[in-house]
C-alpha cells in the first residue's frame, strides 16, 4: 500500500476520524504521509509570506501537490498574466 494523495474528505474531520484513517498505514508510509504535509505547509506559509510582502504580484498555489515543475506561481495583479513559478522543498537537508 503505496502512501495516499492529498484526501480533501478528511478536510475538516475530528481527531478521531483522522486517527482511524490514519491507523491503516505503516510507520514507513505515515513518514511519506507526514512529509507530504510539512510541504504543503511550508507552500502555504511561503504564499502567505510573499503575498504579504508584495504589492506588484501575487503568488498562488498550483492545483495539484503533485503538480510536475512548480509548486507556486507567481501573477501580475494587474495583468493576472503569470510571470514566474516556483517550486519549493521543506527539508533541513543542504
Amino acid at each position: 500500500m503505496t502512501a495516499p494523495a492529498v484526501n480533501r474528505d478528511l478536510e475538516n474531520a475530528s481527531e478521531a476520524v483522522i486517527s482511524e484513517y490514519l491507523s491503516e498505514y505503516d510507520a514507513e508510509q505515515l513518514k511519506g504521509i507526514a512529509n507530504n504535509v510539512k510541504g504543503i505547509y511550508h507552500e502555504q506559509l511561503w504564499v502567505e509570506l510573499y503575498n504579504a510582502t508584495h504589492t506588484d504580484t501575487r503568488a498562488e498555489l498550483i492545483g495539484p501537490t503533485n503538480n510536475p515543475g512548480a509548486d507556486v506561481r507567481i501573477v501580475d495583479v494587474v495583468t493576472g498574466e503569470t510571470v514566474g513559478e516556483v517550486q519549493l522543498k521543506a527539508t533541513d537537508s543542504t
